[in-house]
């Protein structure tokens, strides 16, 4: 039992601890534990935290080592050591950037106009399109902001009850407009969703569209949300509701 393993571990006093994949299981609350049980060990021990998940790296970890194939890439810094790492995976083919579809009806997902920068709380316009061989009325379209290291930076959810956006058959073209991208200084990836009307996810993007956001105070771990008009560009008048943005991250 790892929850067990962990406690027993991180109860006595070693000088050096070693946690394996330790929270790869466990829900939100255990692996909040976990967080706040390795930063009071970090004071006294030398914790060496292996894991496949980005996010738990550049939190817990101040130096990182790459393996690949047995062998030492790099070592040195968390965030230039994580850029390795995915570089690694995307040439290794075992994580491609571009979007993934479970369902046949969606042939193409593409991102057109999205400015490779833009000055912070600038705001951002970009079209979304997808060629669909039904009608969607029933779906969702999911947007997370990422830093580099993996952590959610801004998150925002577009429903179709709301703006009177559907998928029809053929190509479908989307705009995308946020008012105000609150962001702090640092570079970024955008990954854009589909879900249906039960929360599945059906399209999905990976590493595709990189951001930076120039100017501001470097990137904390603040996350915001982003709040964003969405438009059919199919049909001559079907803007949805102007939202401002909130919550300065």
């Amino acid at each position: 039992n790892v929850r067990l393993g962990f406690a027993v571990a991180t109860a006595m006093d070693p000088d050096v601890i070693i946690l394996d994949e330790v929270l790869a299981v466990g829900d939100a609350a255990f692996r909040s534990k976990c967080y706040h049980r390795i930063a009071s060990m970090r004071k006294q021990a030398a914790v060496i935290f292996v894991s496949h998940i980005m996010e738990q790296v550049t939190r817990i970890c101040d130096r990182a080592v790459v393996l690949s194939k047995g062998e030492v890439v790099y070592l040195g810094d968390t965030i230039t050591a994580v850029d390795h790492y995915e570089r690694i995976n995307v040439e290794g083919g075992a994580a491609t950037p571009g979007f993934t579809t479970l369902r046949e009806t969606i042939s193409s997902f593409e991102v057109n106009g999205l400015p490779p920068s833009i000055e912070s709380n600038d705001p951002l316009s970009f079209e979304l399109k997808l060629t669909s061989s039904v009608e969607w009325s029933d779906f969702r379209i999911r947007s997370g902001v990422y830093r580099k290291g993996g952590t959610l930076a801004a998150a925002y959810d577009l429903a179709p009850e709301d703006h009177q956006v559907r998928l029809r058959k053929g190509e479908n073209s989307i705009r995308i407009q946020i008012p105000a991208v609150p962001l702090r200084r640092g570079e970024y990836y955008m990954n854009f969703n589909l879900l249906d009307k039960d929360g599945d996810m059906f399209v999905w993007s990976y590493m595709m569209h990189a951001l930076a956001i120039t100017g501001g105070p470097l990137s904390t771990e603040a996350m915001c949300v982003l709040r964003a008009r969405v438009s059919d560009l199919s049909e001559v008048d079907a803007g949805g509701p102007s939202l401002e943005s909130t919550n300065p991250c």
